[in-house]
């Protein structure tokens, strides 16, 4: 159910992009815009099929520490 409203909300992210852009006949932003709709689309399937995608809030606190250890 969580992949479907996945799908569904980009969907409906291109849906709207198409609809503004076409509108203003601006082609090459609507290609570009479409390809990165369609990436955060590809990888946010990626992550929720993924069982073992590490917490977000401890990677960013492993890199914080990485940083001020740097400094």
């Amino acid at each position: 159910m969580n992949i479907f409203f996945i799908v569904l909300g980009y969907t409906l992210a291109t849906l709207i992009q198409y609809k503004i852009l076409k509108s203003r006949y601006l082609q090459k932003e609507m290609f570009f815009t479409l390809s990165l709709i369609l990436i955060g689309l590809f990888l946010s399937l990626f992550i929720t099929i993924q069982k073992n995608v590490p917490n977000p809030h401890k990677l960013i606190e492993f890199l914080i520490e990485k940083l001020y250890s740097i400094f």
